[in-house]
């Protein structure tokens, strides 16, 4: 799990798009706290194509 600000993401959001596809879990943090837990979905194929 990666803890990342809003700035890192502004800054750079495809790299970060790109973590979470590849399965890293996110932790956004905004003023100091944990704000948002961000996790990557299933794959459509594995789970009968829609979600």
């Amino acid at each position: 799990m990666l803890d990342i600000t809003i700035d890192e993401i502004q800054r750079d959001p495809i790299k970060y798009l790109r973590q979470v596809e590849a399965g890293e879990a996110l932790v956004i943090l905004w003023q100091t706290r944990r704000s948002l837990n961000s996790n990557p979905l299933p794959d459509r194929n594995l789970v009968g194509g829609r979600l």
